[in-house]
């Protein structure tokens, strides 16, 4: 099957494409300015950034001329925790959405909902069907967002190692294409 490209698409107007190793550095300064927020735990996110353009990390990212304004880092295929899968996910490798942020000022805009829906596109030409999402519960805001893209509650999990704030919990979603 030949795998349809992303490269250069346009999103309301933006232009999308997928991440290549020069914009590593750039992305970890975006991240770390427009990422923090009360339920983000950005532990670890520079290394998982080091691995973008390997066979584990990818990214979809969003531009207004040369601006970054936002990016969905994702794994294509990841063996998740047993405790982060639905029962029908057990034991296989499914997408992975890792790390979402889009720029204050363009927040509202479907930047986040159209790097999903190029994501999915992605991952879907390449046989992977199912696609997960993790987030602070009391996060709305991010799973509204994520709803709005097709994702469904899977389930709230306690999870003090990648939530250290707060109730400590995270709400997992995932897509399933039919």
């Amino acid at each position: 099957m030949v795998r349809p490209t992303v490269d250069n698409l346009v999103l309301n107007g933006e232009a999308a494409r997928k991440a290549v190793l020069t914009d590593i550095e750039g992305m970890k300064k975006f991240i770390l300015q427009h990422g923090p927020s009360e339920w983000n735990n950005l532990d670890g996110v520079e290394a998982h950034l080091d691995e973008i353009c390997t066979d584990k990390t990818e990214a979809m990212l969003a531009f207004e001329g040369s601006e970054l304004i936002g990016f969905i880092s994702y794994n294509p295929r990841k063996k998740l925790a047993e405790r982060y899968l639905h029962e029908e996910d057990v034991g296989k490798e499914c997408g992975y959405l890792a790390e979402a942020v889009v720029h204050a000022g363009y927040t509202g805009r479907g930047i986040g909902r159209q790097l999903a829906e190029l994501i999915k596109t992605d991952l879907l030409a390449r046989g992977v069907n199912t696609i997960y999402v993790l987030h602070h519960e009391k996060n709305i805001s991010s799973r509204k967002a994520w709803e709005r893209a097709g994702f469904s509650f899977v389930k709230t999990i306690y999870d003090p190692e990648i939530r250290p704030n707060d109730s400590q919990r995270t709400t997992i979603q995932r897509f399933v294409a039919q």
